[in-house]
């Protein structure tokens, strides 16, 4: 027995990809953007007015994209770019000292380099 293959036409397909496009948009995307701004992002044009600023541009894509995978974002490399280009020097080396306590304690090492 032969299966038949799906095959959806563009005209069945689209309008789901762009409800789901809108969707993640409004749920997604525009939610995180606000927060990681620190003001409110409502629309895409304003997402674009945004990213005009290369400081704005920098903590979005550091915030939200460069350390998704690969564990970076629960290592917190996220949390610290942001800070950074915050200039929130005082959270930053609260956030980097608990970082790396952290990491050293999981690694099982006490801190002390030996040479």
């Amino acid at each position: 027995m032969t299966g038949k293959k799906f095959q959806p036409q563009p005209d069945q397909l689209l309008p789901k990809l762009a409800l789901y496009s809108q969707s993640y948009q409004q749920e997604i995307l525009l939610k995180r953007v606000t927060t990681l701004l620190e003001r409110p992002i409502v629309s895409r044009q304003g997402l674009r007015e945004a990213l005009t600023n290369p400081i704005s541009s920098a903590r979005v894509f550091f915030g939200y994209y460069a350390f998704a995978r690969a564990g970076g974002e629960r290592a917190g490399y996220s949390e610290v770019c942001v800070r950074l280009l915050k200039g929130d020097r005082a959270t930053l080396t609260q956030a980097v000292s608990s970082r790396l306590s952290r990491e050293i304690a999981k690694s099982g090492r006490s801190g002390q380099t030996g040479n």
